[in-house]
């Protein structure tokens, strides 16, 4: 009996021992697969921070742009109001010309009207001074 004791305690030996090592077995495995865990978490973190990084840069692009797009826009808003004032000016100054102009004929015209009216005053007092004089060598002869 003791020998069979013995075997018994041999093969209870042996599997704590086989029972240990596949315990560090798999302690092993454990570890590495937990290793392995975090290496594939962490590439996933920095793949995130990548990705978040890339948007950052994506949004950053489309603002700047849009910020671009809004100067242009302002300056050629900017460009479209000075030629409005250059036109209005321009039509401003036409129209100053134009009335200068008119009131220039209106005083040609009256100037002319009166020359008119002084030679048909002239022309009226001659007749009249031609006929007190012949009125006046009819009445004497």
């Amino acid at each position: 009996m003791e020998v069979e004791e013995m075997e018994m305690e041999v093969e209870v030996e042996m599997k704590r021992g086989v029972d240990e090592e596949d315990k560090k077995v798999k302690e092993e495995l454990n570890g590495e697969e937990e290793e392995e865990e975090g290496k594939v978490k962490e590439k996933e973190m920095e793949e995130e921070v990548e990705e978040e990084e890339m948007e950052e840069k994506k949004e950053k692009r489309v603002m700047e742009k849009e910020m671009m797009l809004e100067e242009e826009e302002l300056e050629e808003e900017m460009e479209v109001e000075e030629e409005m004032e250059k036109v209005e000016e321009e039509e401003m100054e036409v129209k100053v010309v134009e009335k200068m102009e008119m009131e220039e004929e209106e005083m040609e015209v009256e100037e002319e009207n009166m020359e008119v009216e002084e030679v048909e005053e002239k022309e009226v007092e001659w007749w009249r001074w031609g006929w007190r004089r012949r009125w006046k060598w009819r009445g004497r002869r």
